[in-house]
């Protein structure tokens, strides 16, 4: 059994749809803005609480990608992805700001579209809920994946995962701020630390080589030993631990 790291393949993006109109920003089909700058924040928020914003709603889905093709014909037997939570979050509404796994279609590099490309993307692959990511504050914050999660692995090229707040999948209309942020491979315009770049970490075991079914060959060899051997006068017999034994009539008896 082997665990194997594996760092994102690009950067940690975002993309945010904002509108007046809650149903607008939710079901949008193209993002109002990709997001690179290293702190990512998973939120409803009502922006008209804050001074120059001109949208009430905005919506963040979060996409990772990693590059699994090392894994080849591994069986996995579990896998967990890696976040290092930066700035603590807020939660509004209860349960809005719990965090999920959903299977990645996004393009690389990462388009607008892609946004609207996710809706549809709601299967849990793993998730974390406020308080579990509150308490990985200023620390890594572990979400293990499930075996949905595992299947979506790409063994021989990229994995692509999106993550979606509870909130969002649910289709609930926000009244306050629910986010969080967490590190990224861009340092907001300072260096990046690669200590804190997110990771994929899979622990694996060799496939088993296929066993031969022997019965039909045990067969055939005992109808040629029995057709050829028998005719010289020999014997043949199944030992106590049923192995086939041919016992030659020149054999010395025990």
């Amino acid at each position: 059994m082997a665990s194997t790291k594996i760092y994102t393949a690009t950067d940690f993006d975002i993309l945010t749809a904002e509108n007046d109109i809650y149903a607008t920003a939710h079901d949008a089909a193209n993002a109002t803005s990709i997001h690179a700058d290293g702190d990512f924040w998973w939120y409803y928020r009502i922006s008209n609480s804050t001074p120059g914003w001109d949208f009430d709603y905005e919506i963040a889905r979060g996409f990772l990608t990693f590059d699994t093709s090392n894994i080849k014909t591994r069986i996995i037997t579990a896998a967990s992805l890696f976040l290092y939570h930066v700035s603590g979050g807020t939660e509004t509404d209860a349960g809005q700001s719990t965090l999920y796994v959903v299977e990645g279609v996004q393009t690389i590099p990462l388009a607008s579209a892609d946004y609207g490309a996710h809706l549809t993307k709601t299967v849990s692959g793993g998730s974390v809920t406020e308080a579990t990511i509150a308490a990985a504050f200023n620390d890594w914050l572990e979400i293990p994946l499930n075996a949905e999660a595992w299947a979506w692995i790409n063994k021989t090229g990229i994995t692509k995962f999106c993550l979606r707040v509870a909130g969002d999948i649910d289709n609930n209309v926000p009244t306050g701020k629910n986010r969080n942020a967490f590190a990224s491979t861009d340092g907001n315009g300072l260096p990046a630390d690669p200590d804190l770049f997110p990771y994929l970490s899979v622990t694996s075991i060799p496939a088993s080589s296929p066993r031969r079914d022997t019965s039909t060959e045990d067969q055939i060899a005992l109808k040629c030993v029995r057709n050829v051997e028998m005719a010289a006068g020999g014997r043949f017999y199944v030992d106590e631990e049923g192995k086939a034994v041919y016992k030659s009539r020149y054999a010395r008896n025990a």
